[in-house]
């Protein structure tokens, strides 16, 4: 429960103005999403500074916003399973991105 207190939350207006001025911060910016070339989790070479984005859980990430991210990302799953709760999800993706640098 005390992590809350230490995450770095920032709220903006345009994600897409976000996104550019975070890759001009040396950021790559992942997205959370399975798509055909999508790279699967485990096989994903994490920077030292990176941006994970987490869609909606029934409307995923736009087209649009996946254009401009850097690479996109989907957890490997059990044959049948299509998708985590987002809550989920989001934890496995941040302790793999955490714990690999």
């Amino acid at each position: 429960m005390g992590y809350v207190s230490r995450l770095k939350v920032h709220i903006y207006e345009d994600i897409f103005v976000t996104i550019q001025k975070l890759k001009t911060m040396g950021y790559k910016i992942f997205a959370a999403e399975i798509t055909e070339d999508s790279t699967p989790l485990m096989q994903v070479k994490i920077p030292e500074k990176w941006v994970l984005l987490m869609g909606h859980e029934g409307y995923g990430i736009s087209k649009e916003i996946l254009e401009v991210c850097d690479e996109v990302v989907h957890i490997e799953m059990q044959e049948g399973v299509k998708s985590f709760n987002v809550g989920v999800a989001a934890s496995l993706l941040m302790y793999r991105f955490k714990y690999s640098i």
